[in-house]
């Protein structure tokens, strides 16, 4: 430290400057340059990491939880996944079918026919259905030829009621499967509720209102909601009539 008046050094204990004979304030400000990591830039420093990391975090739950499984779920959907069906015997000695669901590790495969879920372990969800079981035929055919993929969870739910998003998926399935031309391709725009269709929906859905097989109520596309019996055999229909396969 320097004297305020005269700019002679100071000792650290000095109340009165020993070469001008000043009193000296109380406070004199050091004359050492200031530390680069004082406590307002660590606190800084620390505040900016922190966000970095938070916003990482919530960034990559959110894909997880959007992407990621609309992505498996599109894959299955579209037929560039294909899920493996091989024949097996249960404990209890029963002639069953296991269909492999192939994903990364953590994710959930829902099987609505199933009413359950599996998870992805060694890169593979598996499922065993027993062919005495009355709908193990249809979900063993359906799935080898990719017309049903089940939901991202694991489970198939055969008791759910299936949704007009949901019927759309399987009838556009199905007609990959046959062969069937699915070029074409509507518009939802024209829908006011259109935002309602889940991401994994969105082609089918474009496909059947393109084609005719789908065309809302009172300019409503309802996605979500349950496909009544006169709705589902409407869209077979238009689907087979449409595309002349009787």
């Amino acid at each position: 430290m320097k004297c305020p008046y005269c700019h002679a050094p100071l000792g650290p204990s000095d109340v009165i400057c020993p070469s001008c004979g000043q009193p000296l304030p109380e406070h004199i400000e050091s004359d050492a340059p200031q530390s680069f990591w004082d406590r307002r830039l660590v606190r800084a420093t620390l505040f900016v990491l922190g966000a970095i990391i938070a916003i990482f975090v919530i960034g990559f739950a959110i894909y997880k939880l959007t992407y990621w499984d609309y992505q498996i779920e599109r894959l299955y959907a579209r037929g560039e996944r294909t899920p493996v069906v091989s024949e097996t015997t249960l404990e209890d000695g029963r002639v069953a079918h296991s269909i492999s669901f192939f994903a990364e590790d953590g994710d959930q495969i829902f099987i609505p026919e199933l009413g359950r879920s599996t998870a992805v372990a060694g890169k593979v969800a598996r499922v065993e259905v027993a062919d005495s079981d009355w709908f193990a035929a249809k979900v063993k055919w359906a799935a080898a030829a990719g017309i049903v993929s089940g939901y991202t969870d694991g489970s198939f739910k055969p008791n759910k009621q299936v949704s007009r998003q949901e019927l759309a998926q399987m009838i556009f399935a199905y007609a990959k499967y046959k062969n069937v031309d699915v070029s074409a391709s509507g518009s939802l725009a024209g829908f006011s509720d259109s935002n309602a269709a889940g991401g994994w929906a969105r082609p089918a859905l474009q496909w059947a209102v393109g084609a005719g097989i789908l065309s809302g109520s009172n300019g409503r596309l309802m996605p979500a909601n349950s496909a009544k019996r006169c709705e589902v055999a409407s869209m077979f229909m238009r689907f087979v009539e449409n595309f002349k396969l009787n």
